[in-house]
């Protein structure tokens, strides 16, 4: 080389894949290499000869991390050029990259960045100057804060909208504890509003080194564009405005708290046993465990008209006792001991039974005692929680008419899984059995 060449610049090679060796002579002058809108994918041999190289730019180009691996290049580069350069990912926590001792200047604006990952600049102990503008950030990257000789940082360009405390507490403790600290936030549309009163403020009163003086445009609540500086200057009227609107909402919320203290109180006056007792169900103040079948002496109780007690006595019974032995239920004509109060052997009778079947025929509704039958097994059952799944429906043969006469209060705690027409297959029967001997009462879908 020539001996006093100080800029060596190479801008097209023709090709990206060099497999070469080289060794360059009299570079000792050579202190600025020049790769702009040059890539370099490759390089397969070994260059040597640029250790006193101490400026290199690679802005618009593209390299791969290797590149500059079989090279001495990396010995006294203290400023890097990389602007709008594309790298791969992981480029720069690669062991190359990382491995620029004496790196004081970094630029790697245009790079679409939008975060940086932690220990990045770890290494970079004498970096005084880091460019990322024209990125992504929306908000300043946490390394820098680790960088003791940071004295420059440009992040003009990019998307932020404002700075958080955090972040203004950290720029001025920079400012106090080392020395003048420089801030490029030129080109950020930042929003003026009640959010970043703080922001507003702090970039009139920070002794950090700002770009435009610390005037920047900024987007209003109502879309308009300002400025942080005529934003500033009516400071008082913006936060009298910020601050009315906040204790507007306040009062808002503590009128709805006021009138809902109100609504609690009347209902906690007016059922207060009823939450009472609910609260101590809640904590287990109530050790009483739910009722099961075998609490009870009868699996069912079967309720018919009189007159028409073929069907259950002789079909029912037989069917469910064919389908399990071990069933257990209670007919009337079957079980009822002749001269004893009818109306305490039907009480005794359901009280002792885990579930009801009602049979439902033309002539169900012109008895008394059937009325009085399910009248009291609803009463009797809702005093429990599953009166929804303890009663069962089964309709033999009934005209429009007699079922238009069901009484509403039956029908208002039968589900609609447990309201069954009579017919003679199994699936039926199977049915029926299921209902009867189900632990929790749930509906059964068919």
């Amino acid at each position: 080389m020539p001996p006093m060449l100080e800029r060596l610049g190479l801008h097209t090679l023709g090709h990206d894949d060099v497999n070469f060796e080289v060794l360059l002579m009299n570079t000792t002058n050579l202190h600025t290499l020049d790769f702009s809108h040059l890539g370099f994918q490759y390089i397969r041999g070994f260059i040597k000869g640029l250790c006193h190289v101490q400026k290199l730019y690679l802005s618009h180009g593209s390299f791969h991390p290797s590149s500059f691996e079989n090279t001495d290049i990396r010995t006294n580069i203290k400023e890097l050029y990389a602007d709008h350069t594309y790298f791969p990912p992981g480029f720069l926590t690669s062991k190359i990259f990382l491995d620029i001792p004496h790196l004081r200047i970094l630029d790697l604006s245009g790079q679409g960045m939008f975060q940086i990952e932690k220990h990045t600049f770890t290494s970079f102990t004498k970096l005084e100057s880091l460019v990322l503008s024209e990125n992504t950030f929306t908000c300043i990257p946490e390394e820098i804060y680790n960088m003791k000789s940071l004295k420059n940082l440009d992040l003009s360009f990019n998307a932020l909208s404002s700075l958080p405390e955090r972040d203004m507490n950290a720029l001025d403790n920079i400012v106090e504890n080392w020395e003048d600290f420089n801030l490029h936030l030129k080109g950020n549309t930042f929003v003026c509003s009640c959010f970043s009163l703080g922001f507003i403020q702090w970039l009139q009163a920070t002794k950090v080194n700002l770009d435009n003086r610390g005037n920047y445009s900024c987007l209003t609540n109502e879309g308009l564009t300002s400025n942080t500086w005529l934003f500033s200057i009516h400071f008082q009227y913006h936060w009298k405005k910020c601050i009315g609107q906040r204790w507007f909402t306040v009062s808002i919320v503590l009128f709805l708290l006021q009138i809902m203290s109100i609504i609690a109180a009347f209902l906690l006056k007016k059922y207060s046993p009823k939450i009472e007792n609910f609260l101590l169900n809640k904590f287990g103040y109530n050790s009483i465990e739910p009722l099961k079948r075998k609490d009870f002496m009868f699996d069912a109780y079967i309720t018919y008209e009189n007159s028409e007690y073929q069907w259950p006595c002789l079909c029912l019974l037989p069917q469910l006792q064919r389908l399990d032995d071990n069933i257990r239920l209670y007919l009337p004509d079957l079980h009822e001991l002749p001269g004893c109060s009818k109306a305490d052997a039907i009480i005794e009778a359901l009280s002792n039974s885990w579930k009801v079947v009602v049979v439902i025929s033309e002539r169900m509704f012109t008895d008394e005692w059937t009325h009085f039958t399910i009248v009291s097994a609803v009463r009797l059952f809702s005093s429990h929680n599953d009166i929804t799944g303890r009663i069962i429906l089964l309709y033999k043969d009934v005209s429009p008419q007699v079922k238009a006469r069901v009484p509403m209060l039956l029908l208002n705690v039968v589900p609609e899984e447990h309201i069954i027409d009579i017919s003679d297959g199994d699936e039926f029967w199977s049915t029926i059995r299921q209902l009867i001997m189900e632990e929790n009462g749930s509906a059964i879908v068919f």
